[in-house]
This record gives C-alpha cells, structure tokens and sequence, in this order.
C-alpha cells in the first residue's frame, strides 16, 4: 500500500512539471557532484533505533524549464553510495523540484529551491556472522540553495548545499528504515 501511495505521489508531481514546463521560456541541463555527509536508521519495534554515519560522494543530473526570470520547474535524478564497517549504502532518487533565482546586476545568481518525490535504499551488510540485503521504497523531499556563476551567456558554474530527508520505510516486519543527507555540490548548468 505505501509503495503504490509513493508511486502516485511521484507520478504526480513529474506530472505536474511536464504540465508547467509547456509555458516554459527557455530550458536548462545540469549536472552536479560532491560530498554526501549521510546517515541511515534502522527504527526498531521494540528496541533501540541504530544509526550508521558516513560521507560519500553523490551525482545528480536534472532537467527543466524557466518559467520566468526568477522560476524554474524540473526534474533531478541522484544517486550517493555510502560504506561503513560491514554496510554498503546506495541511494537513488528521482524527484519534481522548483527553484526561485535572485537575479541581480552581476555574474553571480543566487537560488533556493526544494523538491519532492521518491527514493529507493539498498542497504547490503555482511559482518561475518549475520549477513543480508535489503531494498526500501522511501517518499523525499529536499530543501537547498546555491550560487550559479555565469561563465558564457548560456553556461553556469554552480555551487550549491541541499538536504535531502528520505521518509520511513518498512524493511522487515519489525524494522523500518530512514535517511538523510547533506549535499555539498558542485556543477554545471547549460541553457538553451
């Protein structure tokens, strides 16, 4: 039930970009990488909530459109892998978002944005004695902001900071996981 839930919550939200993205001005590609400060939580019934801590590197791409001077809609994929002691850690996402720029007078842009969608954890642990791998469908969200630096009339060095909460997901019967990230990016934006 909760996966068909985060499916139709997703399917609609890229709906709801494909719609808005048809009054769009002008679009854009970009792509980022860096640093993913990240942690997963295993949420016990009945017991003690564990976490695991690590950094590791992420890379998004996204797609969208300009809606005006200052909005933009699209859409982001990313993926970020972790490993700590025995567990190895991946995180793919597929999320709608939508971002306000503050365009001034110089090279420099800067923007906040967030989004919303879906996220799939596959969390693989093998300390020797107990071993196991495990997939979890997770509904996201993401919160950010960044500086976009204007290179050529068309191309951005970008610079940005998001937080990314993935919500909890039933694992097992008894364990249900969670995870978030800090995304320390840097990339590039081309606009056509």
């Amino acid at each position: 039930m909760k996966k068909n839930l985060l499916i139709a919550l997703a399917a609609a939200a890229i709906s709801t970009v494909a719609m808005t993205s048809a009054n769009a001005t002008e679009w854009y590609v970009q792509g980022t990488g860096g640093l993913s400060l990240g942690s997963i939580t295993a949420h016990i019934d009945g017991g003690n909530d564990v976490t695991l801590w690590d950094e590791g590197f992420n890379g998004r791409i996204g797609a969208g459109a300009y809606l005006s001077n200052n909005v933009r809609v699209g859409l982001e994929s990313g993926y970020a892998a972790f490993s700590e002691d025995d567990t190895d850690i991946d995180v793919w996402d597929i999320l709608a978002v939508a971002y306000y720029d503050f365009k001034n007078e110089t090279a420099f842009t800067p923007y906040i944005g967030l989004g919303a969608g879906f996220s799939q954890i596959k969390v693989d642990f093998d300390d020797g004695i107990d071993s196991g791998k495990e997939t979890t469908n997770h509904f996201s969200t993401k919160l950010g902001a960044g500086v976009g630096y204007e290179i050529s009339e068309n191309l951005e060095l970008l610079a940005e900071y998001s937080f990314q909460y993935n919500f909890k997901a039933e694992a097992f019967d008894d364990v249900d996981y969670s995870a978030h990230q800090n995304q320390f990016n840097v990339g590039l934006r081309y606009s056509f």
